[in-house]
């Protein structure tokens, strides 16, 4: 693995080796989105230092080209190959040393305030370790920006759907249906499309865990945090846009097997032995029902049927990967 830094994007760094905060943007072929990115980033009015880094993770669609000719002032850290966005984060993490670490997708745009909101707040006291923003949708409807940890009630409860028509049931929310995100509240996870991070935090907690190539990273690295005595918190005052599907739109299966992949490995670190067998059952439940689901809607023809065509090849896959029938993730 080589970071490969250019040159002009590391001048003067020797002098500012204790910037108040670094954001580190984690890219694979999302040029589209960059330009709007950093340039919210660069908008947006701090009272300290910031330092802007990309972190490509060997784009071939111009995006490292792209950025040097528009953004000088962006520095960048140039991988060989594509090693997943959990790697690409401890790399930003690395190569920083300020007090706080701002990590982000490439598919998001920060809204004027939402830096020095995150900022401020995880100032406000010593034990919050991460804080992420109130994450909006392109036309500005709040999307989902946390979740709790996953329990075998509440992905049984996600496996059947019961938690879309009773989120505050007894079998839980592991995806926080009944939170509408208009309040600041501590929070089990923060989905990772954003977090800013405390230095001191990173030190004990560790870095993201590189088996998580992309997906689960966020309730992995939470899950650490609160077993090490950080809080974790989500805050309605720092808003920001994300796209989604930035990178994994590219690759929409292999990335979806990846995220079956995570949640595994995640479950398996962090619940005892025993339950794995019950998981995985519960996990074949959910992707099973929602293949003959999407199969019978696919016989309507309403509307475009590819999408539906596709969520059942999809729920499939993720069912045979779970049976131990497909054991190949697929190409990166």
């Amino acid at each position: 693995m080589g970071t490969g830094w250019d040159a002009r994007h590391n001048r003067n760094r020797e002098i500012r080796v204790r910037d108040e905060l670094t954001i580190a943007v984690v890219n694979w072929n999302a040029r589209d989105f960059l330009r709007a990115c950093l340039q919210s980033i660069q908008s947006q009015e701090v009272d300290f230092e910031k330092r802007i880094l990309l972190v490509d993770n060997g784009s071939t669609d111009g995006s490292v080209d792209f950025v040097s000719a528009e953004f000088p002032d962006v520095e960048i850290a140039r991988m060989d190959e594509n090693l997943g966005y959990a790697a690409g984060c401890n790399v930003g993490i690395k190569q920083s040393r300020s007090t706080f670490v701002c990590l982000m997708n490439p598919d998001t745009i920060m809204l004027p305030g939402c830096l020095s909101e995150l900022v401020r707040f995880c100032q406000s006291s010593d034990r919050i370790g991460l804080v992420g923003p109130q994450v909006l949708l392109p036309d500005r409807r709040v999307q989902r920006s946390s979740m709790c940890f996953p329990t075998l009630p509440n992905l049984f409860g996600r496996a059947l759907a019961i938690d879309e028509w009773f989120p505050n049931g007894r079998l839980g929310s592991y995806l926080q249906t009944g939170f509408a995100h208009d309040r600041t509240s501590r929070v089990e996870v923060v989905n990772g499309c954003c977090w800013l991070i405390r230095r001191q935090a990173i030190g004990e907690v560790g870095l993201l865990d590189e088996r998580l190539f992309m997906y689960g990273e966020d309730v992995d690295w939470c899950w650490r945090f609160w077993k090490c005595g950080w809080e974790v918190w989500f805050c309605s005052a720092a808003k920001m846009i994300h796209y989604g599907g930035g990178s994994s739109k590219l690759a929409p299966l292999t990335y979806y097997l990846e995220q079956q992949k995570a949640n595994s490995i995640v479950w398996s670190k962090h619940r005892p032995a025993w339950t794995y067998p019950i998981y995985r059952f519960v996990m074949i439940l959910h992707h099973g029902l929602r293949f003959l689901g999407y199969r019978f809607l696919a016989l309507f023809p309403v509307g475009s049927t590819l999408p539906r065509a596709f969520k059942a090849t999809r729920s499939w896959a993720a069912m045979a990967w779970l049976m131990g029938i497909r054991r190949e993730q697929g190409s990166r």
